[in-house]
C-alpha cells in the first residue's frame, strides 16, 4: 500500500471545495460533469482522510 501524506490529501480536497464553490458561484462556468467528479473526489479524499 502506498504511503500518503495527511497534508497533501488535506490539501487537494481544499483544492477541490474552492472549484466547486466558485463554479456553483458562477453558474455556467463550468460543466455539470466536473462537478459531479469532484464531489465524488471529495467523498473519496474524506473517507482516505478517515482512515488515516
Amino acid at each position: 500500500m502506498k504511503v500518503v501524506d495527511k497534508g497533501k490529501l488535506f490539501y487537494k480536497l481544499h483544492q477541490l471545495q474552492k472549484r466547486l464553490y466558485r463554479s456553483k458561484s458562477n453558474p455556467g462556468h463550468s460543466s455539470s460533469l466536473k462537478t459531479n467528479l469532484r464531489l465524488k473526489r471529495i467523498i473519496e479524499l474524506k473517507k482516505q482522510l478517515k482512515n488515516i
